[in-house]
């Protein structure tokens, strides 16, 4: 196994600082949406050492963790709350609220990185004690950080923004809390019951269980198999048909009608299948859709007849 100390760290570069504070306003938008609150404001401060900010109190305690995972480690974005405001739900999200982190992770992802430097991975998770989690992942002698101040509705939170060797020691931190401890009971209390094979399909099995997570596992290995195949997603704002002939005289400055007006919603589709339909949003110099409803797939029905003897 690799030494995760002997391995670099992902710089905050010039050009991601730039980025970042040209994309600050879009960032406070997306944090305000995943939250609920109706101000929040992103400011940079001066680049500093890692290891000295982490000895500071404001850093012993809970906070948010948003790692853009590399090629090479992770760019990560520390957020301390030593007040407690931030919600409940960031304790044990449920699976809006783990839709609503993700969401976030991807927005600043986008926002905060320069367009070379697409992220791998995103996350964004709760973590009890900030300080113990940065030290596992900083590799040693440490190296600069940029802090920041975000304003969460009327509340000034510290932050920080710099690379580590590994972020997935830092979600690691938040396993705990994002698994709430089981109550043991005793063998005695409770009966074994006999486990009879199930005749549900797997997306009743995985809507029935107590999470999207906990879904997935109790799919069948095959079924898991095909969540991992990449389809390609369209998103288009109308469509139309013309005869071959007013296709082959387009060009270059032929404007083309539609029936619809361009403020109404996008539709994404999958092949020719529609699964929901959005809005146009400008996420740092990027184009995305914030999705506004699912569309369900239509019935269909065939009849059914017997051969006649």
């Amino acid at each position: 196994m690799a030494d995760i100390h002997n391995m670099a760290a992902p710089s905050i570069t010039t050009e991601i600082i730039s980025t970042f504070r040209q994309g600050a306003g879009e960032a406070a938008e997306a944090w305000q949406r995943a939250f609920g609150i109706a101000t929040a404001e992103f400011s940079l401060g001066e680049p500093t050492d890692v290891l000295a900010q982490v000895t500071r109190d404001e850093w012993n305690a809970p906070g948010l963790a948003v790692v853009l995972g590399q090629a090479s480690g992770a760019v990560a974005l520390l957020v301390a709350d030593p007040a407690g405001v931030f919600p409940d739900w960031l304790a044990v999200p449920d699976v809006s609220a783990k839709s609503r982190l993700a969401t976030l992770a991807q927005e600043l992802g986008m926002i905060a990185l320069p367009a070379d430097r697409a992220t791998t991975s995103e996350s964004a998770v709760r973590i009890d004690n900030l300080a113990d989690a940065l030290l596992r992942c900083q590799p040693a002698g440490g190296g600069d950080a940029w802090p920041l101040t975000i304003k969460h509705g009327e509340t000034i939170l510290n932050a920080m923004l710099l690379g580590v060797t590994d972020g997935a020691l830092l979600t690691a931190a938040a396993t705990v809390s994002a698994n709430p401890p089981e109550v043991e009971v005793a063998p005695e209390a409770v009966a074994p019951e006999p486990v009879a094979p199930s005749s549900a399909s797997p997306r009743q099995l995985a809507a029935g269980s107590r999470g999207f997570e906990e879904g997935i596992l109790s799919l069948p290995t095959y079924t898991r198999s095909l969540l991992k195949i990449q389809v390609p997603v369209v998103a288009s704002l109308a469509t139309t048909n013309l005869p071959v002939g007013r296709i082959l005289e387009i060009g270059p400055g032929s404007i083309i009608q539609f029936d619809q007006s361009c403020e109404q919603p996008l539709s994404l589709a999958v092949g020719d299948h529609s699964f929901a339909v959005g809005e146009a949003v400008k996420v740092g110099e990027k184009f995305g859709v914030r999705i506004t409803s699912m569309v369900m797939p239509s019935e269909r029905f065939w009849s059914v007849r017997g051969r006649r003897g």
